[in-house]
């Protein structure tokens, strides 16, 4: 198993080496999208199994028929599509081809219109497959029996965050060669099936070093105080996990975040090499959630992000340091990609204060570096009643209530902070809901963002709603979500694209 920090480079290196890196060229992506995890669709379908595809496929027509859409952005689990090593038995799923059911991904790509785009955000970590967890060495019996498992792919993890969104509980391990090699031929293999004949597809989501997500979110002490393995703390197990793997050959990995960011670089690396052309989407998150939170001794000399730019200068923690400097690899990439940071939690409370990463840094990458794109997501939708107050109310949600807090608030709330410091804000400046003031003050400004993944439930219900019930807020009157998106679609426009002049299309509810 792994034992030189090397090793994994080797492994991309041979795997890259036969790829057809022809210089293709896609379009970038801007607006709003529609945001769709496959899983939850298939989940949430009641009819018939034969008819679940002609079901995916008007169901992602349908969102995208919405004249505020510009394309869809698509989430789904590694081990969804990937059900064997490659080249299996030709028996098997009439859609299977070389171990790949890639019919989930021909129903999306089947129903994008012209100058309608996708990005896909795909999950390995707690989502890989189970034949390559097979090919893995558990790491448990180090920690359930004291034997000697040095050089082991994988570990089980209870209690972490976002554990309702994984497929089980065991992880492989990021630096494992065995794993990382398995990722990487997944990733050839859907560049050949899916890049070069669907110009559509712009942007992918980096991911490899992940958990549950794909955002920079593993366990911590701070979001898992569930004793793990052997009755350790979760910072305990990581030092051990890495103790297994680098206590001889990279002593110095052990205690910090070293390994992460070494194999983060790695991925921005492959995925440049793999998808010229793409944009590739990185989401830091906050600056916390990973395993090491102290202050740390000292910045990486190459951290510009971090250095330059201070964006760490509230939370100045070896976590937020290491987030930084990993998006300073990004930064400093030189093939023919485009480049995005992304959010993937955004409220209508999400701190705007600069100096940890989230929204604002997004917007401060995107002004300081040209090229740099930027985007965020609805944390959860605001039509349904579950989350509609944690997503929608600028402060606590104490100072909401449902009654006042209707989907359309909701979202223009969440707009306000998302368009916070750019010459949008002016329209979205006025606070509702009942609330006395945002959590931080709110700006218009210079900076800049060019895409919004809204989930697909709200653009559902912006399309079957154009006229909202009696408004119950002044501010807003008779504006509808789908108002509200026209708005931001348009306000993209003008942010990004000077020389052309947009027009509002009217009201849904004169």
């Amino acid at each position: 198993m792994f034992r030189n920090s090397n090793a994994a480079y080797v492994v991309w290196a041979l795997l890259l080496a036969g790829a057809n890196l022809s210089q293709a060229q896609h379009a970038a992506p801007q607006g709003v999208y529609a945001k769709i995890y496959i899983e939850d669709a298939i989940d949430s379908y009641k009819g018939n199994p034969a008819n679940l595809h002609g079901h995916l496929q008007k169901l992602y027509k349908d969102l995208l028929k919405n004249p505020a859409i510009s394309g869809i952005s698509v989430g789904f689990h590694w081990d969804l599509v990937s059900l064997s090593k490659k080249n299996p038995s030709v028996l098997g799923p009439v859609h299977v081809f070389g171990g790949y059911d890639w019919s989930w991904l021909e129903d999306v790509f089947q129903s994008v219109g012209s100058g309608q785009t996708v990005q896909l955000l795909i999950t390995p970590g707690f989502d890989t497959p189970q034949w390559v967890l097979d090919e893995l060495q558990p790491c448990d019996p180090f920690f359930t029996m004291g034997s000697d498992e040095t050089g082991c792919g994988e570990a089980t993890f209870t209690g972490f965050k976002e554990s309702q969104r994984a497929d089980g509980t065991v992880l492989p391990l990021p630096w494992n060669d065995v794993y990382q090699q398995a990722w990487l031929g997944f990733l050839v293999d859907l560049r050949d099936q899916w890049f070069y004949n669907y110009p559509s597809w712009v942007a992918i989501a980096l991911t490899g070093p992940i958990a549950a997500s794909n955002e920079m979110i593993l366990s911590t002490l701070e979001t898992d105080t569930t004793k793990q393995l052997g009755g350790l703390d979760v910072e305990t197990y990581w030092n051990d996990l890495l103790s297994l793997d680098f206590k001889v050959s990279h002593p110095g990995y052990l205690g910090n975040n070293e390994a992460l960011i070494k194999h983060w670089n790695q991925v921005i690396d492959g995925y440049e090499t793999i998808f010229p052309g793409l944009t590739m989407i990185v989401s830091p998150d906050a600056g916390n959630y990973w395993p090491y939170q102290e202050d740390p001794a000292q910045p990486h000399a190459d951290n510009t992000v971090y250095t330059n730019l201070q964006d760490c200068s509230r939370n100045a923690s070896v976590s937020c340091e290491a987030k930084t400097d990993i998006l300073s690899h990004l930064v400093a990439a030189q093939g023919a990609n485009g480049k995005a940071t992304r959010v993937g939690g955004m409220t209508a409370s999400t701190d705007t204060n600069p100096g940890d990463i989230g929204i604002t840094g997004v917007k401060l990458l995107t002004s300081a570096y040209p090229g740099i794109l930027g985007g965020a997501e609805f944390n959860h939708p605001v039509s349904g009643r579950h989350h509609r107050q944690e997503v929608g109310c600028p402060s606590t949600a104490e100072d909401c209530t449902l009654i006042d807090l209707t989907p359309e608030a909701a979202a223009y709330n969440v707009l306000a902070v998302f368009f916070d410091q750019t010459e949008a804000y002016p329209y979205y400046s006025e606070v509702l809901a009942g609330s006395t003031s945002h959590k931080q003050p709110l700006s218009s400004g210079s900076r800049t963002i060019q895409y919004l993944e809204v989930p697909f439930l709200d653009v559902e219900y912006a399309t079957e709603n154009p006229c909202p019930p009696v408004p119950r807020n002044p501010t807003l009157g008779k504006r509808s979500l789908q108002d509200l998106l026209n708005h931001a679609s348009y306000d993209f426009i003008v942010m990004n694209d000077p020389h052309l002049f947009p027009q509002l299309p009217p009201a849904t509810c004169p």
